[in-house]
């Protein structure tokens, strides 16, 4: 049995409301006299004009219900979308060489040749040769340097000799843990002592 709280059977109700009129009675026949079979037709059946369609059945709950709102997509998938369509820039200390080499002009006296060799995909290396000029800093008028480059996508080493200052110096970039650091040593040998 149900308990003395429990409404369920009055909200389950099945009431049909109807904006036609029902049919009309049929007449009722005068009592005969005689009980015998009475020879006379039976009543005629209603009037097709008042019976009509049936009526609609009530909405239910379901379709009475607004659609659910479109799905909107994962902001971080739309995130992800717009940051594979960027290219990568570069590392930051990169950022101002394009603009420097624009508006800044390689203004020097003399003579100058550099002679670049690229001696495999990942090797090249650079003669340097500057004659008759009076812009190096320590007084001399003549200068050549031997430079080679080791690169590969993790990373370069770098070596620069100068014959005239007796010195070497050399720098080492590479990426570590995936390319979320870099890492950077630079050293300097001369004859006046290191750096």
């Amino acid at each position: 049995s149900s308990s003395p709280l429990d409404f369920s059977h009055y909200l389950k109700s099945n009431v049909t409301y109807c904006d036609v009129a029902p049919p009309p009675l049929p007449p009722i026949a005068a009592p005969s006299s005689s009980d015998t079979k009475d020879s006379s037709p039976p009543p005629p059946p209603p009037s097709p004009t008042a019976q009509s369609t049936p009526p609609p059945p009530p909405p239910s709950a379901e379709s009475s219900a607004p659609p659910p709102p479109p799905s909107e997509p994962d902001a971080i998938e739309a995130a992800a979308a717009n940051a594979s369509s960027i290219s990568n820039p570069g590392p930051f200390e990169h950022a101002t060489m394009d603009a420097k080499r624009l508006v800044s002009i390689d203004t020097y006296d003399g003579f100058r040749l550099d002679i670049n060799k690229q001696l495999s995909p990942f090797m090249a290396v650079v003669h340097s040769f500057w004659l008759g000029t009076s812009m190096l800093p320590d007084g001399r008028n003549k200068t050549y340097t031997f430079l080679t480059q080791v690169a590969d996508e993790a990373g370069l080493c770098m070596a620069r000799v100068d014959l005239e200052r007796q010195s070497v110096d050399g720098r080492i970039h590479r990426a570590l843990l995936g390319g979320l650091v870099t890492s950077k040593v630079q050293v300097g040998v001369s004859a006046e002592g290191q750096t």
